[in-house]
This record gives C-alpha cells, structure tokens and sequence, in this order.
C-alpha cells in the first residue's frame, strides 16, 4: 500500500470517486459535479493532455479565475505527472511573459479575454487552450487557440495516476516578488498532501474538514492558500466545495447563508469587509464551524468586530506558499469556538505520524528565548523542494533543512506564536524599531477607519519616520490632526504618525492581503 509521501496527489480525488461517487465535490454557480462525474472528467483532461505531448515533469501555465476548470486541469496534470504553474489572473502582460519563459511552460490554459496577450507572447510556440464562457460551447472556434472542452470531452474517462516520489514537484507557486523578479517555489505531492493531512489528522485541531463539511472558496486558487485550504484539502476529506469566481463581499454573505456553509478562509480584508456589509436580517452565518484567516497579521479589532456583529469566531493562522501554505494554528475544537490567546497564531502543526518545528532565532541562526523577537524559521516535510532554476536563492532560503520566512516573531512561556512583522517592513525611528502591525492595530480601533496601511518614509534627521494610509467607512468622516490625536493617545511619542494620507482604496494582492510595498 502506498504512503502518502509516495501518494499522487489526483488519487485523492480518485479514492473518493470509489466511496462517495454520487456526492457533491464541486458547486460552480448552477454546475453541480459529483466525485465520479468530476473524476472522469480529470481523466479526459489529463488524457487530452497527454494527446498534446504533456509527459511527467512538463511544466503548464493556468491563467484562470476559480471556476471547475481550474479544478479540472490542476487534478489532470498532476494525475500525468506534470507541473502545474498557476499564476495570477491579474498579472500584467509583461509579468506572465516572464513567467511563461522563467517556467518554460510547453501549454498555457487561459479564457478568451487572455487570449490576445498570450497569443502575441507565445507566437505559436506552444499550444494555448482557451476555457470558454459557458461549457456546452464545445464546438466554438478560437482563432489562435485550441477549445478546452472540444479537447477533453471525446477522450476516454479513465487513466492511471503517475507514480510519484517524494521529490516529484506538483505545481510551481510564483512568489509576489517583493525583491527582485517573482520565483518560483516547488511544492510536492508529498509536502501538499502532508499540509493536506494537517486538516484532517492534527492533534491540536481535530477533525476540521470531513464528509459532511461545505466549504467556501471566495480565495483565488492560483495562490497556495486557497488551494490547500479551500480545494485540496477539503476534496481529500470527501467535503463539498463551492467555488465563487472571485470575492465579492454580497457574494459570500448570500453563499454562506443559502448553503449553510461550514467553513470559511479568507484574509483580514474580507473580514473587514464582511462585517461592514454584514446584515442579519438577510445573513446567517452561525452555521460557520471553523473560520480562519491567514496570508496577512489579523487586527484584533478586525476579529472582535466581526465576532460581535456576525457571531462567528475568527481563528488565526500562519502559513507561507514555500511551506505549502499552513505550518501554525491554534488548538480548536468545533465545540469549543474560542482560544485564550486571542493575538497568538498558535503552535505548530503535527499530526499522528509528522510534525512542524518553529523556532525564533537571532541573526546568527541561533534560538531566541521567550519574548525576544527575531525571525520564525520552519522545518518539515512540507517545506518546499527549493526554487526553480534558483539554487542560489534556495541556499539562502533553506539553511540546514530550515525555510527563513523573513518574518518577525515571538514565543511565549507556553510555547505560543505571535507575529511582529514583516522583516523588511520593519521602520527604524531614531534608532527605535517600529513594528507597523502595532499601529495598524491602534488605528483600526478608531471607529472611522475600514482599512489601514502603515510605512515608513525617509527623514534627513531621524532616517525614517511613520506614515499611515488609510480608507474610511463608507459615510464616516475624520482628519488627519483627529487621527494622529488618537495615536497620541496610544502609543509612544516615535511610533506616532507623522502624516496621514487617506485613499479611497489600497493597492492588494490577488488573495485581498493589502501590499505595503505599493502604498510606500
């Protein structure tokens, strides 16, 4: 019997298909697939893929929105052995060049309104298949571009999954690319099917995803915390995915309540959003079991506001897309929704047969006691395989088994995690390090504020002094002088901001985390 380290990660889905074939995996608007209709059509991807000249190891671009087919093609290519590279639908023409030619991608799987980039890019070097607008338009001609489902429906419904090794690489995450161009992290089978287990087999959680679990998928499946929290994970434990093409706060609100949806993942901006747009005479979200947010420090003020209008808990993870998305939660139990430390990302992931180990060290490398800050390092089976074509930076990366995540963080007496902050967002004023996670939070307590971002700018005398950008709710107003009066009030005089910009919006990443790096 294979383990999981050697197991393909489309048998999952597979193994389903045999026990629960006529359940529920995929809700897609008014598209309903089962785990035995959704298997044979990941065999004819996967064989229609194999047709074009897809073998182990190649590497495919998928330029989608969430939608079945994005589901279809990520389980296909891994069942062949090749690589998924599935990037960000938002991305200019000039970065998916880079990627296509970084990757070397021999297949690229996009819509028709990509068509026209990645037509001029490609120039007939590789084949492009084009993801119609409606699944029956099986027959329609793209110039340029091969129809998805004219491809896939006359090929046969049944393959054998590619045997896998613990170092074949399942898909290719490119990183956001806060220094220097975007690369390339390889995650395995076996890391993603390891983080996968951490749901369902996790000696501080329980079993979170099962059988009778709906979840929600508002998280873009291009980036790793959508598709190990919202896809792979709960189709490995026979739950019900309903996939939503893209957030939209009325969107969520209406799914959750209609399909009395048990889980929700999502990012601290959409929990501000949630519970601003909130109204419990149209939504009910007390059937939510578990509600979790990660890919950004979760606002304390942010949580308490949407446990107080909505009812739900917010529980507050970590993870990173070089350790397969989770590596650190809190202890929780469905009947016991809170945890007594609310600020904590928690403690490290393991299950009956692996575990997670973090630690907090120094510049040196060395282990930091209680309290101290320094950086969150992480080992394990789910940790990346390394870069690609980037053994430089993967050196870097991993130092003696352990991924630097370049995040600023504390332990306390009882073993728990807090996070800081980013490394390189770190301010220094006068000396002083400024963390903006702490001013954030201060300014997310004025009742005025939906969002907030906090920087730091150049000052010829003190190097750097803190500016805040911020979005107010909606028919609120205040000023800059009321705003830093509040500061004033609550934090020491060289953490105060100096200015205060307000914005109609921030600039954010594909998953809703507000990117600081454009707000500087």
């Amino acid at each position: 019997m294979e383990t999981s380290r050697t197991k393909n990660l489309a048998q999952s889905l597979e193994e389903n298909a045999k026990s629960l074939p006529n359940k529920t995996s995929l809700i897609y608007e008014n598209r309903i697939y089962s785990f035995e209709s959704l298997k044979k059509l990941v065999n004819k991807a996967g064989n229609a893929f194999l047709k074009l000249g897809i073998r182990k190891g190649d590497r495919v671009i998928i330029s989608l929105l969430n939608c079945p087919e994005f589901v279809i093609t990520f389980y296909a290519l891994a069942k062949i052995g090749a690589i998924a590279v599935p990037i960000n639908y938002l991305l200019t023409k000039s970065e998916e060049k880079y990627v296509w030619e970084n990757s070397e991608a021999s297949l690229i799987i996009t819509d028709p309104y990509k068509l026209a980039e990645f037509r001029e890019m490609t120039a007939g070097r590789v084949p492009i298949l084009i993801v119609p607008q409606k699944e029956e338009e099986t027959e329609k001609v793209l110039s340029g571009a091969l129809n998805f489902w004219g491809q896939i429906k006359k090929q046969p419904n049944s393959l054998s999954p590619c045997p896998c090794t613990p170092e074949d690489v399942v898909h290719i995450l490119y990183t956001s690319g806060t220094t220097g161009k975007p690369k390339g992290a390889m995650l395995t089978h076996s890391s993603v099917m390891y983080c996968s287990s951490l749901y369902t087999d996790n000696d501080n959680m329980g079993e979170i995803f099962s059988e009778k679990s709906r979840v929600i998928c508002a998280l873009p499946l291009y980036h790793c915390y959508g598709q190990n929290v919202c896809l792979i994970t709960p189709l490995a434990a026979g739950a019900t995915v309903i996939l939503i093409e893209r957030f939209n706060t009325g969107k969520v609100l209406q799914t959750i309540t209609e399909h009395r949806a048990t889980i929700f993942a999502g990012v601290p901006t959409m929990y501000a959003y949630l519970t601003n747009e909130f109204d419990p005479e149209k939504h009910n979200l007390q059937s939510l079991k578990f509600c979790c947010s990660a890919g950004a420090a979760l606002s304390s003020e942010i949580a308490k506001a949407f446990r107080e209008k909505t009812g739900v808990e917010i529980i507050e993870g970590y993870g990173i897309t070089e350790a397969s998305a989770q590596a650190i939660a809190p202890p929780f139990r469905a009947d016991k929704r809170r945890h007594d430390k609310f600020g904590s990302i928690g403690i490290p992931l393991k299950n009956s047969k692996q575990k997670t180990e973090v630690k907090i060290v120094d510049d040196k490398g060395e282990e930091l006691p209680a309290h101290k800050v320094g950086e969150l390092v992480i080992k394990g089976d789910h940790v990346m395989k390394g870069y690609w074509n980037r053994p430089e930076e993967t050196a870097k990366t991993i130092r003696d088994g352990w991924l630097h995540t370049g995040d600023l963080a504390k332990i306390d007496e009882d073993g728990y995690f807090y996070i800081v902050d980013r490394k390189k967002d770190m301010i220094i004023v006068g000396g002083e390090n400024v963390y903006p996670k702490e001013i954030e939070e201060v300014l997310y307590q004025n009742e005025n504020i939906l969002e907030a971002a906090v920087v730091g700018v150049v000052d010829k005398v003190k190097g750097e002094v803190v500016k805040a950008v911020v979005v107010l709710k909606s028919g609120h107003q205040t000023t800059e002088m009321e705003l830093i009066d509040f500061c004033a009030q609550r934090l020491a005089k060289f953490k105060i901001p100096k200015m205060i910009e307000f914005k109609k919006e921030l600039p954010k990443s594909a998953t809703g985390k507000i990117l600081r790096r454009l707000v500087k």
